[in-house]
């Protein structure tokens, strides 16, 4: 079992950890973190007076949840409490591009300006 769990405010760089849970039994999992035997990020969390709280649990093993870690500072766009404002916040930037031209030349356009002026 794969779980989110969900720190507010955030601490430092974290809002979100993804953990991991062979057992399946993510209750006990989650009594660790809070009791501080578990990541040193939610102890740290706990210690300084955040609330973490268990936003979400999915069916996956290991290899997902290293997948979703990997994927680094996403937990907000998986996490129900932040998911809607993640996606508000895209659609906006979506809605900023929109009727702008292109940043610059597309690479195989800046390649052949390079190649007529050195040829």
């Amino acid at each position: 079992m794969i779980y989110v769990l969900h720190i507010e405010p955030p601490y430092k760089h974290a809002a979100h950890y993804i953990g991991f849970t062979e057992n399946g039994d993510v209750e006990q999992r989650i009594a660790k973190h809070l009791q501080g035997k578990a990541s040193p990020l939610i102890k740290a969390a706990i210690e300084h007076g955040h609330k973490v709280e268990l936003a979400l649990v999915l069916e996956g093993d290991r290899a997902l949840e290293r997948r979703l870690k990997r994927r680094g500072g996403h937990g907000h766009s998986i996490c129900p409490r932040c998911r809607p404002a993640y996606l508000a916040n895209r659609r906006a930037i979506a809605a900023s591009k929109e009727g702008h031209p292109p940043s610059g030349p597309k690479r195989k356009e800046r390649n052949a300006d390079v190649r007529r002026s050195m040829g």
